[in-house]
């Protein structure tokens, strides 16, 4: 049998790409061997534009080299993260130093879990990130955070044009009823909220309603884990966590010299935004028309 023969460079450039159903722009361009192929998706948002207030723009800056033909996708849990498909993910592409480059524009409020996938060539199936969903969290609407770190590794969130040289001051507004004489405290990783050392946990102090009420400044950038317990005040003892030693709860430190607002329940959900920014609804989905059979 007479061997096939490979199609061009002009050819290959000119069909429509595999990974979206938007056809290549540039039909003439050739494809440089010492180059990742370039594809893009329609949920990619050009880097220079802006967020409207109620939006949040995530830019995405992986580092991983890939073989040929493959690529790097951001898949999530919303709709423009194609709800863990990777086929419907945010596509980034590839830039000098075996970076992926990517952004995507979310609605404020409440957070997006994701993972890093690597998509094969010829319809073989992706290869996922080993490691949790990732998180980011969208208080701040109007802004860009940048993700920036390596596949499967660690990835640091900031503000985009933060010089991140003001500290982060976090308020937390608990609602819980307890016993008199008990506290409510917040102890978590960071230094300024006790390094898990419930002795050094930061307390709450009452206030009308039975919402205990705290501020702590921290250091900008990465991740603050915590916990909420309860305990006798002075004279120690009783210390009740909320829930079981492997979960814990987070606030992410990306925006210096702000004041993130944390709002919530004991052992509930918690609200993370800006200090006086407005509570940001969700998008309604929009209802499809039934035509009526006659």
């Amino acid at each position: 049998m007479a061997a096939m023969r490979a199609p061009s460079a002009t050819a290959v450039a000119s069909r429509t790409s595999e990974f979206s159903r938007n056809q290549l722009v540039n039909s003439r361009a050739v494809v440089s061997r010492d180059r990742r192929p370039v594809r893009s998706g329609s949920l990619v948002v050009r880097a220079g534009d802006k967020p409207a207030s109620d939006k949040v723009k995530i830019e995405f800056e992986i580092k991983q080299k890939l073989r040929y033909g493959e690529q790097l996708v951001v898949c999530g849990n919303s709709d423009k993260m194609g709800r863990w498909k990777p086929n419907d993910g945010v596509h980034l592409k590839w830039s000098d130093g075996d970076v992926w480059k990517g952004s995507i524009e979310v609605p404020a409020g409440g957070y997006v879990e994701y993972k890093i996938a690597i998509k094969k060539k010829h319809g073989q199936p992706a290869y996922w990130e080993k490691r949790h969903n990732r998180i980011v969290q969208l208080y701040e609407g109007g802004a860009t955070i940048v993700a920036k770190g390596a596949f499967g590794r660690d990835v640091d969130l900031k503000r985009k044009d933060d010089k991140m040289d003001k500290n982060v001051k976090v308020n937390f507004n608990i609602h819980k009823k307890i016993m008199y004489g008990h506290e409510v405290c917040i102890v978590g990783s960071a230094k300024e909220i006790g390094g898990w050392d419930n002795e050094r946990a930061l307390p709450l102090k009452w206030s009308e309603g039975d919402v205990w009420k705290g501020e702590v400044e921290m250091t900008p950038g990465g991740v603050a884990e915590y916990k909420m317990l309860t305990r006798r005040i002075r004279t120690g003892g009783e210390i009740k966590q909320e829930f079981r030693r492997d979960f814990k709860r987070m606030v992410q430190l990306h925006s210096s010299g702000s004041t993130v607002q944390v709002t919530g329940e004991f052992k509930g959900l918690v609200d993370i935004r800006l200090k006086g920014a407005p509570a940001y609804k969700p998008e309604a989905k929009k209802e499809e028309k039934k035509e009526e059979k006659k």
